[in-house]
């Protein structure tokens, strides 16, 4: 396990010459939100058990009253282009896919080898942000990474 955390920690490092800071500026929110999916994913591991795709279905209108209630409650209002539209439809089917997947998963397997195995997930979206948004990677976050995937490998192999 600590060879995951390892490469998750060095794979959000980047360098940012203005400040001189080592760790990514969003680094306090990814971890709250690890906390947060934590948390969910144990919750949506146990009502899948009823039934994974109603335990979908709740998880996402509720998660959608949510972020309505937050919308009035700051007085915002959403204003994406028509143009958008189509790409939101795609990210929110493939949300809802890979939650629905995972729910399923934790019927058929531990949830602890299931975690370990969607933990893989940022090395997606490192993959990802490299090859569609061109983004440059260091060769500390490559590395971290690998180690991250190495990580769960390993705890997945008990």
């Amino acid at each position: 396990m600590a060879l995951a955390v390892i490469g998750i920690v060095f794979t959000g490092r980047e360098r940012d010459v203005e400040s001189a800071r080592r760790v990514a500026s969003g680094a306090g929110f990814a971890v709250l939100s690890a906390a947060t999916f934590g948390g969910g994913f144990i919750t949506l591991d146990q009502a899948s058990n009823a039934d994974p795709y109603w335990a979908t279905l709740v998880v996402r209108v509720t998660s959608s009253l949510v972020v309505a209630a937050a919308l009035v409650a700051t007085g915002s209002r959403i204003s994406a282009p028509r143009s958008m539209w189509p790409a939101l439809a795609v990210i929110a089917t493939l949300d809802v896919g890979g939650v629905m997947l995972f729910a399923v998963s934790t019927t058929k397997g531990l949830i602890s080898i299931v975690s370990v195995l969607v933990s893989v997930v940022p090395v997606f979206v490192v993959v990802l942000a490299r090859t569609v948004l061109h983004e440059r990677l260091e060769r500390i976050q490559i590395a971290g990474a690998a180690t991250a995937v190495a990580g769960a490998a390993l705890i997945s192999a008990g």
